[in-house]
């Protein structure tokens, strides 16, 4: 696994969490498979990509991170799962002064990209941000490019849509996520939207209901002997 410019080789019962904005190429052996979750911190911390360590699970932790996955890719939802608890599981252990609010070590691309990935609809350029940084904007520009994989357009465009799936999903209109996003107008979000999604924001909306009401539909799995790990 590499991750900016480190490289870690995971073995049985070890874990990670990649950071967010950040470049990184997992590489698995023939044979595995590799499923991805993205999740947020319950309590609002967010991993460091200059502290970033391993982390042991216990048997108990690795049941959590199994009804995570389960909880992911299937419509079972395990009575009192918290689905940030894996992630927490490093948040609030050992490895706490590891996971913060950001790192003064952290690059300036690094930063901003998280930055923008929190607030998206600000509307400040590249060059303006490399003022406010005090830095050089060519500079910035490679660096970012180089720590996220993507130019600081396509990435505010993620942050954009990634955000819009939030809020869409939480039953907000449209036209508010518009405004929510920097968009001009509710036109300019449906083309960005349908492009990103192949559909519109109003037919994302009703699917995301369509798939709730199904979910309710469905028995919950019965509550797991093992005990539940809760947030702090």
């Amino acid at each position: 696994m590499d991750v900016a410019d480190r490289s870690w080789e995971l073995r049985t019962g070890e874990a990670m969490i990649l950071p967010a904005g950040v470049l990184n190429t997992v590489t698995v052996p023939t044979g595995s498979l590799l499923l991805p979750l993205g999740f947020r911190s319950s309590n609002g911390s967010t991993v460091s990509a200059d502290a970033l360590e391993t982390v042991q699970f216990s048997p108990d932790d690795e049941l959590a991170l199994l009804h995570t996955f389960v909880a992911a890719y299937t419509p079972l939802r395990p009575r009192g799962h918290d689905s940030a608890a894996a992630f927490d599981i490093i948040a609030t252990g050992p490895l706490a002064q590891s996971v913060s609010n950001g790192s003064a070590t952290d690059s300036i691309a690094t930063r901003l990209a998280a930055t923008i990935a929190a607030r998206p609809a600000d509307p400040r350029t590249l060059d303006e941000w490399a003022q406010e940084f005090g830095t050089d904007a060519a500079r910035l520009r490679r660096e970012f490019r180089i720590e996220t994989g993507t130019t600081y357009p396509q990435w505010r465009s993620l942050s954009r849509m990634t955000q819009a799936r939030t809020q869409l999903q939480l039953g907000v209109a449209p036209g508010t996520v518009s405004r929510n996003l920097g968009y001009a107008h509710l036109p300019a979000f449906s083309r960005a939207f349908r492009t990103a999604h192949g559909i519109s924001p109003q037919r994302f909306q009703a699917q995301s209901v369509e798939r709730a009401l199904w979910l309710r539909s469905v028995p919950r799995a019965a509550e797991p002997s093992a005990r539940v790990l809760h947030t702090h």
